[in-house]
Protein backbone atom coordinates (compact mmCIF):
# COMPACT_ATOMS: atom_id res chain seq x y z
CA UNK A 1 0.00 0.00 0.00
CA UNK A 2 0.94 3.46 -0.71
CA UNK A 3 2.36 5.79 1.67
CA UNK A 4 -0.21 8.77 2.64
CA UNK A 5 3.24 11.26 1.29
CA UNK A 6 2.69 9.30 -2.49
CA UNK A 7 -1.06 9.67 -2.18
CA UNK A 8 -0.61 13.16 -1.79
CA UNK A 9 2.01 13.30 -4.74
CA UNK A 10 0.53 16.04 -7.30
CA UNK A 11 0.93 15.59 -11.45
CA UNK A 12 -1.15 15.13 -14.18
CA UNK A 13 -3.70 12.40 -14.72
CA UNK A 14 -3.66 11.31 -18.51
CA UNK A 15 -6.21 9.74 -20.65
CA UNK A 16 -4.21 7.64 -23.69
CA UNK A 17 -6.53 6.76 -27.03
CA UNK A 18 -4.95 3.48 -28.77
CA UNK A 19 -8.25 3.54 -31.65
CA UNK A 20 -7.14 0.94 -33.05
CA UNK A 21 -7.06 -1.60 -29.73
CA UNK A 22 -10.22 -0.08 -28.67
CA UNK A 23 -8.88 1.04 -25.15
CA UNK A 24 -7.51 3.39 -23.17
CA UNK A 25 -4.84 4.08 -20.96
CA UNK A 26 -5.13 5.86 -17.48
CA UNK A 27 -1.84 6.87 -15.84
CA UNK A 28 -0.49 9.50 -13.67
CA UNK A 29 2.91 11.42 -15.01
CA UNK A 30 4.70 14.37 -14.05
CA UNK A 31 5.23 14.71 -17.13
CA UNK A 32 2.73 14.41 -19.53
CA UNK A 33 4.38 14.34 -23.04
CA UNK A 34 7.48 12.49 -22.22
CA UNK A 35 5.17 9.83 -21.19
CA UNK A 36 3.11 10.13 -24.20
CA UNK A 37 6.68 9.83 -26.47
CA UNK A 38 7.58 6.80 -24.43
CA UNK A 39 4.60 4.99 -24.46
CA UNK A 40 4.40 5.35 -28.55
CA UNK A 41 7.91 3.80 -28.85
CA UNK A 42 6.58 0.65 -27.50
CA UNK A 43 3.57 0.59 -29.46
CA UNK A 44 3.02 -0.32 -33.14
CA UNK A 45 -0.67 1.47 -32.81
CA UNK A 46 -0.93 5.97 -32.92
CA UNK A 47 -1.28 6.76 -29.44
CA UNK A 48 -3.33 9.65 -29.37
CA UNK A 49 -3.36 12.02 -26.04
CA UNK A 50 -7.07 12.71 -25.52
CA UNK A 51 -6.91 14.67 -22.09
CA UNK A 52 -5.21 15.59 -18.64
CA UNK A 53 -6.19 16.68 -15.55
CA UNK A 54 -4.06 18.60 -12.40
CA UNK A 55 -4.33 15.59 -9.81
CA UNK A 56 -3.24 14.30 -6.70
CA UNK A 57 -1.89 10.33 -7.17
CA UNK A 58 -4.33 8.78 -5.02
CA UNK A 59 -6.97 10.55 -7.38
CA UNK A 60 -5.28 8.04 -10.45
CA UNK A 61 -5.46 5.56 -7.74
CA UNK A 62 -9.56 6.04 -6.47
CA UNK A 63 -10.43 6.24 -10.81
CA UNK A 64 -8.42 3.11 -11.20
CA UNK A 65 -10.43 1.52 -8.60
CA UNK A 66 -14.06 2.76 -9.79
CA UNK A 67 -13.15 1.85 -13.22
CA UNK A 68 -11.60 -1.84 -12.34
CA UNK A 69 -14.85 -3.57 -14.08
CA UNK A 70 -13.69 -1.85 -17.37
CA UNK A 71 -10.15 -2.78 -17.20
CA UNK A 72 -8.99 -5.06 -20.10
CA UNK A 73 -5.18 -5.07 -18.83
CA UNK A 74 -2.83 -3.17 -16.25
CA UNK A 75 -3.99 0.13 -16.66
CA UNK A 76 -5.74 0.19 -19.56
CA UNK A 77 -9.72 0.54 -20.30
CA UNK A 78 -12.04 -0.51 -22.47
CA UNK A 79 -12.75 2.78 -24.77
CA UNK A 80 -16.36 3.30 -24.79
CA UNK A 81 -19.32 5.40 -24.11
CA UNK A 82 -18.73 5.05 -20.32
CA UNK A 83 -15.16 6.18 -20.52
CA UNK A 84 -15.75 8.74 -22.50
CA UNK A 85 -18.26 10.25 -20.69
CA UNK A 86 -16.14 9.81 -17.14
CA UNK A 87 -13.52 11.28 -19.04
CA UNK A 88 -15.84 14.66 -19.96
CA UNK A 89 -16.84 14.60 -16.14
CA UNK A 90 -13.74 15.02 -15.10
CA UNK A 91 -11.90 17.54 -17.35
CA UNK A 92 -15.46 19.63 -16.72
CA UNK A 93 -15.15 19.69 -13.34
CA UNK A 94 -11.77 20.65 -13.51
CA UNK A 95 -12.33 23.03 -16.11
CA UNK A 96 -15.29 24.40 -13.21
CA UNK A 97 -13.02 24.47 -9.93
CA UNK A 98 -10.59 26.41 -12.25
CA UNK A 99 -12.83 29.18 -13.23
CA UNK A 100 -14.00 29.19 -9.57
CA UNK A 101 -10.69 29.23 -8.27
CA UNK A 102 -10.52 32.35 -10.68
CA UNK A 103 -13.39 33.79 -9.90
CA UNK A 104 -12.22 33.81 -6.17
CA UNK A 105 -8.68 34.97 -6.66
CA UNK A 106 -8.82 37.55 -9.82
CA UNK A 107 -12.50 38.39 -10.19
CA UNK A 108 -12.27 40.67 -13.13
CA UNK A 109 -9.63 39.34 -15.03
CA UNK A 110 -9.31 38.66 -18.71
CA UNK A 111 -5.77 37.35 -19.07
CA UNK A 112 -4.81 33.78 -20.05
CA UNK A 113 -2.04 34.06 -17.91
CA UNK A 114 -4.08 34.49 -14.52
CA UNK A 115 -6.18 31.23 -15.99
CA UNK A 116 -3.57 29.37 -16.55
CA UNK A 117 -1.79 30.02 -12.70
CA UNK A 118 -5.54 28.91 -11.79
CA UNK A 119 -5.09 25.81 -13.39
CA UNK A 120 -2.03 25.21 -11.84
CA UNK A 121 -3.37 25.44 -8.31
CA UNK A 122 -7.00 23.44 -9.22
CA UNK A 123 -5.88 19.73 -7.99
CA UNK A 124 -8.49 16.66 -8.41
CA UNK A 125 -8.23 14.73 -5.12
CA UNK A 126 -9.69 10.75 -4.48
CA UNK A 127 -12.92 12.45 -2.77
CA UNK A 128 -13.69 14.61 -5.83
CA UNK A 129 -12.62 12.32 -8.30
CA UNK A 130 -15.12 9.36 -6.32
CA UNK A 131 -17.52 11.95 -6.66
CA UNK A 132 -16.92 12.67 -10.17
CA UNK A 133 -17.26 9.46 -10.90
CA UNK A 134 -20.20 8.58 -8.93
CA UNK A 135 -22.45 11.39 -10.13
CA UNK A 136 -21.66 10.40 -13.73
CA UNK A 137 -22.30 6.83 -13.57
CA UNK A 138 -26.33 7.54 -12.07
CA UNK A 139 -25.94 9.76 -14.53
CA UNK A 140 -25.61 6.94 -17.06
CA UNK A 141 -27.71 4.80 -15.50
CA UNK A 142 -30.34 6.72 -15.52
CA UNK A 143 -30.10 7.59 -19.25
Amino acid sequence: MARPTELDQIGYIYFISSPTQDAVKVGFAQEVYTRHKSLQTGNPADLTLVGTVRATYGAEMELHKMLKGRRIRLEWYRDDEVIGSIINSIQDEHLDMTMMWLLEHKPHSTNVADLEAAAAEVVITAPIMRQIIEAELAELAAA
